[in-house]
């Protein structure tokens, strides 16, 4: 039978049928191959994880939350000072002192160090080891995705054009809905194929976060950890999950926006009988 002469309802069936299956599909053939054996669990350097996690911005903040735990930068009002102890002043960690040399200069703007943090060395160098590790999408990676989404989406608009063209040509003008539901779908195509981290990257994360899953909480908990644990704690579940951060939030310097994207998938649904048709 032609899905083409099916009418206006059982046609949106049929489409929100292949609209779940094309995204599946998608979904489905990103994490076949983008899985693989984990590079090793390297715990030195909590900022790698806030990176992998949630961006430049979640690494930047865990840096100042760290140094603000540690009295090298002070809170005072809306803004962040940098201790005159000249022993607080420096860090061996490189994404530390370029938080420091930046308050240094800057101690009345902290909300632009997140405009700035993926510029910082240590950002780019974290950046360049996740993808190198395949934890963040390569090159390579982003072309096949980019291709997958695209056949996914041509596939959606093929079949939607060439109904809307019978239905057109039929005299039917209820098409709404199926353009709607073609644009809609053709987005969440584009969102569950393209994660901010790769397969290997999320289930390298999820590792690291059951290491030290006794430190997840909310910001509401009374356990309060205090130095390296607040460091984990920050940088595997972010900074809004610690109970001291306040004053980042009265800084602006929360980057909800940055908050980890990672793997994901689902796909759109229409309710039953009150949904538009298609012209058939």
């Amino acid at each position: 039978m032609n899905p083409f002469d099916l009418r206006g309802p059982e046609f949106l069936v049929f489409y929100l049928l292949l609209l779940a299956a094309t995204l599946l599909a998608v979904v489905f053939l990103r994490r076949s191959r983008e899985s693989g054996l984990l590079p090793p669990q390297e715990l030195n350097d909590p900022y790698l994880y806030a990176f992998l996690a949630g961006g430049p911005g979640a690494a930047v903040n865990a840096a100042t939350m760290a140094l603000v735990d540690r009295g090298a930068l002070k809170v005072e009002k809306k803004t962040l000072t940098i201790s005159q102890d000249p022993a607080l002043q420096t860090s061996p960690v490189q994404i530390e002192r370029e938080v420091l040399d930046y308050f240094k200069r800057n101690f009345s703007t902290p909300r632009e160090l997140l405009n700035l943090a993926p510029k910082l060395n240590s950002c780019v160098e974290y950046d360049n080891r996740l993808r190198r590790q395949k934890l963040l999408p390569d090159t390579a990676i982003k072309q096949e995705r980019r291709s997958r989404v695209v056949k996914a989406v041509l596939l959606l608009l093929g079949v939607s054009i060439i109904k809307l063209f019978v239905a057109i040509a039929r005299g039917h003008k209820n098409i709404g809905f199926l353009i709607i539901l073609t644009v809609v779908g053709s987005l969440v195509a584009i969102v569950v194929g393209n994660p901010r981290r790769t397969t290997v990257g999320n289930d390298y994360l999820k590792n690291a976060q059951s290491l030290f899953s006794r430190l997840k909480g909310s910001p509401r908990r009374k356990d309060k950890p205090a130095g390296a644990d607040l460091l984990w704690a920050a940088a595997l579940f972010g900074v809004a999950t610690v109970p001291q951060v306040q004053y980042l939030r009265d800084l602006g310097m929360i980057d909800t926006s940055s908050s980890g994207g990672g793997d994901s998938g689902g796909g759109g649904g229409c309710g039953g009988g009150g949904c538009g048709g298609c012209g058939g």
